[in-house]
Order: C-alpha cells, then structure tokens, then sequence
C-alpha cells in the first residue's frame, strides 16, 4: 500500500485508546499514532505505538498474544516430547525384533524374563549364553569388549560355560562374536558332541 492509500485509510483507533498516550484522546487526531500501529481496530499501521497511561498494563490484544504464543509453545514442546517417546518405542521394538530373530535362528532359546538368571537373552543347545546388542546406527557393528566379558560372566553364573555377543545391526544383520578361549571350549563341545553322535548310529550307516 502506498503512502496516499495509506493515509485515506480511515483509522479506528483501539478500545484501550482512552488508556494510551499516543491516541488521538491524548495527542489529538494529528499527532496520534494509531494510523501507524497494528494494535488499531481498523487502518493501523505494522509498529506497535501502544505506550499505556499507567505503568505496567497491558494492551488487551497484546495479552491474547501472549496467550496464544504461550500455548503454541507448549503445543510444540508437546509434540517433541511425544516424537521422542515415539523414537524411544521404536528403538524398543527394534530391540525385541532382533532378540525374537536371533532366538529363531538358534536351536533353543529361553526368554531371560528380568534377567533374574542373569544369563544373556538366549540360551542355545543348554552351553551357550547369548545377549543381543541392536546396533540401528551402524552397518558394520563394532564390539565392546566389556559388553563381551560381561555376558560371559552372566553365561557363567548362568550355568552355561560359554557367552557370547549377537551384533544385529541397522539392516537387521546379526553376527555372533566369541572370546578366543569360549570359541576354542565351543569347537570342543561340537567334536564330542559329534563324536557322540558317530557312536551311536547303527553299524554300516
């Protein structure tokens, strides 16, 4: 709007005009300044003029601003609390996701319900405690050697001689890594367990 169409615009000033020092009931209609702010009722200006009789008060459109900005604030802390607690639910499902696909691909797996055994997630064929760690940010999971020992001792109180890492990372990929001395005592109990076996197949099978 041009300066010309700006000043035919005829001005209203606002309702708490009586209470400002800039309106037209105290400057007079020239040297008011509703024609130049927004606070106007009608043909106000972008600035805001409103300068209050007394100290302190507020303009009554001012204060629903306020109001306004205020719950639109809290709406938006809402939401970005409610994202995380989404992100945090999806990080939770991932991790149940990837303990339910390794039990499938173990022989027999237990569910360790609170960890009151304390014996890694799994537990395959009886000697082998497993713990699934989600590694969702990652391609190429990376092991954490006190994550390892951890679950050993855990596999160990547990009864079971052997514990080991399951990495599953971003694409759903789970590996499975051993201490060197778990793997060695792991080959032990496949070739007895193997010799076993040969044992006892009939003659001539």
């Amino acid at each position: 709007m041009g300066l010309a169409e700006h000043l035919a615009v005829e001005v209203a000033p606002c309702s708490a005009a009586e209470d400002c020092l800039n309106s037209p009931q105290r400057r007079g209609e020239l040297q008011a300044e509703c024609r130049n702010c927004r606070l106007a009722d009608a043909g106000g200006g972008s600035g805001n003029r409103w300068r209050p009789s007394r100290r302190g008060r507020q303009h009554p459109k001012l204060i629903v601003e306020k109001r306004e900005a205020g719950k639109d604030r809290r709406a938006a802390a809402q939401a970005k609390r409610l994202g995380r607690s989404r992100a945090k639910m999806d990080v939770q499902r991932k991790a149940r996701d990837a303990e339910r696909q390794t039990g499938r691909s173990i022989i027999e797996n237990t569910r360790n319900s609170g960890r009151s055994a304390r014996d890694g997630d799994h537990v395959s064929i009886g000697r082998i405690g497993l713990d699934t760690k989600m590694q969702s940010g990652r391609a190429n999971p990376v092991v954490d050697l006190a994550e390892l020992d951890k679950v050993r001792e855990d596999a160990r109180r547990g009864g079971s001689p052997i514990g080991g890492l399951v990495l599953r990372n971003k694409h759903g990929r789970g590996v499975v890594v051993f201490d060197e001395a778990d793997y060695s005592r792991l080959i032990g109990i496949i070739m007895r367990q193997a010799a076993t076996i040969a044992a006892n197949l009939p003659e001539g099978t």
